[in-house]
């Protein structure tokens, strides 16, 4: 085979490959889906949390469905002009509401025109009271025993000076 036979070779596969890279619709813009806060306590707004890529798209509002322990956020894309500089990755926030203690799995579905993309799924837990850790109140017993360290320490301070 000729040098000039190779690179028509060459050509057609690219093209051939490039078809087929197309044919299965745009790339994913979007990636990274996660739940904040996680855990979260009964009461707490959750959100959703995606790491944007540089695509040009603009998103119509999500909607947010609740079914049991599943929490599917749906949202449309179409594609949109940047400009001349593209906008940088950047990780996206969609509050999706307050939550009863549980496990619950969080759904994006996203979609460009008649595209769908591969849905992104993550755990997240609503923990029932407050998810800060308490702090134990210190007994009686314990600050008769931390006001007598301090006065022995304070005492060998003193008395060390003096001699």
């Amino acid at each position: 085979m000729s040098a000039c036979g190779a690179r028509l070779v060459a050509l057609i596969l690219g093209f051939m490959v490039t078809s087929v890279a197309h044919s299965q619709g745009p790339p994913q813009p979007f990636s990274n889906l996660r739940a904040t806060p996680n855990p979260a306590a009964a009461g707490t707004v959750v959100s959703a949390r995606l790491f944007f890529t540089y695509e040009c798209l603009a998103g119509h509002p999500p909607t947010v469905e609740v079914q049991g322990s599943v929490v599917t956020m749906r949202q449309d894309y179409s594609a949109s002009a940047c400009g001349i500089v593209p906008p940088a990755p950047t990780d996206f926030d969609q509050p999706l509401g307050t939550f009863g203690p549980g496990e619950y799995t969080l759904v994006y579905a996203a979609t460009r025109g008649n595209f769908v993309y591969p849905p992104l799924t993550t755990q997240f837990t609503i923990l029932s009271g407050s998810s800060a850790a308490a702090v134990p109140a210190t007994s009686v017993m314990g600050n008769l025993v931390l006001a007598l360290m301090s006065l022995g320490v304070a005492w060998v301070a003193v008395s060390g000076r003096f001699r």
